[in-house]
């Protein structure tokens, strides 16, 4: 195990990764149907405002990951170019699921009396409630 060789405790693995899914990945996304909420509803900044917020953030996360990142990288005979890094990520991404069933809002929240925002932070709140 790479954390092992490194020095760490390994008991250290399962309480981050608990952590990770908790706070990585249902906080995070209860937070973002918040914030995309907001955007929409209470700064009328339209139906595309959470999307334009979501593609700074992006831009934002990968500047810190490449300049901060200094693991990972594999062995000096793994190491490809840029280019060819780029050729692979597409092909795996080609070759993923096309979307994640039962990850989707209802086609019209409001005639459930529900905002999309609303509706999208939600359902990571049972998530993560669940997962407790």
């Amino acid at each position: 195990m790479a954390a092992v060789q490194r020095g760490y405790d390994g008991g250290w693995l399962s309480s981050t990764f608990a952590k990770a899914v908790f706070l990585g990945n249902g906080l995070v996304a209860i937070l973002a149907g918040l914030l995309a909420h907001a955007l929409v509803e209470v700064a009328s900044l339209g139906p595309v405002a959470p999307f334009d917020a979501a593609a700074g953030v992006l831009a934002a996360g990968g500047a810190l990951v490449a300049l901060t990142w200094t693991e990972n990288y594999g062995g000096t005979s793994e190491r490809r170019s840029f280019g060819a890094q780029l050729v692979s990520a597409a092909q795996h991404i080609a070759k993923g699921a096309p979307a994640v069933p039962g990850c989707r809002a209802p086609a019209r929240p409001r005639q459930m009396g529900l905002s999309h925002g609303m509706y999208r932070s939600t359902r990571p709140l049972a998530c993560c409630v669940g997962g407790m």
